[in-house]
């Protein structure tokens, strides 16, 4: 099954033995057969510092939204679970400042490889 993920963030993944690893947590998430992207309507506590900037603007999830999450996922593994932009509060001026450029920097234990 193909899903738009919606909350792929280091929480919700899981490492078992052999580094087999599991994603957890569909709450968010919706069946790619149905939908090709989808805007999320309710009024649910979202994960904004994983969100890339189409899903700040307008709530609208997709392949490539999950693309972005999983960068700052990748993020957070090299970062050894610092939290995204942490110390920075929710705001709509934060969708401005990831569209006019900002970037998380990359963690020490990330080579350019990377």
């Amino acid at each position: 099954m193909q899903v738009i993920h919606g909350d792929l963030a280091t929480r919700n993944v899981l490492v078992f033995k052999n580094y087999v690893v599991k994603i957890t947590d569909f709450g968010l998430s919706r069946n790619l057969y149905t939908y090709a992207a989808y805007t999320q309507k309710n009024q649910v506590p979202l994960p904004w510092a994983w969100m890339a900037l189409e899903s700040l603007r307008s709530m609208t999830f997709s392949s490539e939204t999950d693309i972005w999450s999983f960068g700052v996922t990748v993020w957070e593994i090299y970062s050894m679970g610092q939290t995204p932009y942490a110390g920075t509060a929710w705001t709509a001026d934060f969708a401005n400042q990831v569209e006019a450029g900002q970037r998380l920097t990359r963690p020490t234990l990330a080579s350019d490889l990377v």
